[in-house]
């Protein structure tokens, strides 16, 4: 969560931006399963049509169309996965479920691009596939996950994760560390950091007086 609003407004007819994340794992089935169910709102898939089609194929999706994009434009929604690629074409021959330095850095490029292009007022939010960090690593990106990614691209130096449902937000003082990591990174100052962007978070979702504790 970032302490100030990194994205523009989008136009109303923006389309959501999913993220393939790691083509060798789990995200393209994931998102040929939402659109083939019915998404509410047009979204474009930032990510390999290849990918996309061989988990169709998979899954016995064979009504479902997947079609390269130039650009996000208006999106897709219903029997189509509109997909745009700014990144090379993954092989054909590309293993599911094995770490592939291909995939890694296919799955960050594909994030950069879509941050790109929600910061531009391109698209109106992002939903992100699963990343794999030892892929990532391999393919030499050095992030340990999402939330870091995020911070660099739209340069936000004071962030943190959030697990957010109706009823509860739980913000995170650590993550992407060992658990025996933990208590070395824990003081008063992470603690009182973490309280204020709990707060501001609130107060920019539509809380006016947020009840925070401390677990």
């Amino acid at each position: 969560m970032p302490s100030e609003p990194g994205f523009p407004t989008a136009p109303a007819d923006a389309p959501l931006a999913f993220t393939l994340g790691d083509a060798a794992g789990i995200g393209p089935e994931l998102i040929a399963r939402l659109f083939a169910e019915g998404l509410p709102h047009p979204a474009v898939v930032y990510g390999d049509a290849d990918a996309l089609r061989r988990a169709c194929a998979a899954l016995g999706l064979t009504d479902l169309q997947v079609q390269p994009l130039e650009a996000p434009g208006a999106g897709t929604v219903g029997g189509m996965i509109g997909v745009l690629n700014r990144w090379d074409a993954l092989p054909d021959d590309l293993p599911w479920g094995r770490e592939d330095p291909r995939a890694g850095r296919g799955a960050y490029e594909y994030l950069c691009h879509a941050i790109d292009d929600a910061q531009a007022g391109r698209v109106r939010a992002l939903v992100t596939a699963p990343l794999h960090k030892g892929a990532l690593h391999a393919g030499g990106v050095d992030f340990p996950g999402h939330t870091e990614i995020l911070a660099q691209r739209t340069g936000t130096a004071d962030y943190a994760m959030m697990l957010a449902n109706d009823e509860l937000r739980v913000l995170l003082v650590t993550i992407h560390i060992a658990l025996s990591q933990v208590p070395a990174a824990l003081s008063p100052a992470a603690e009182l950091r973490a309280i204020r962007l709990a707060q501001r978070a609130c107060r920019q979702a539509g809380i006016a007086r947020p009840r925070i504790a401390v677990a």
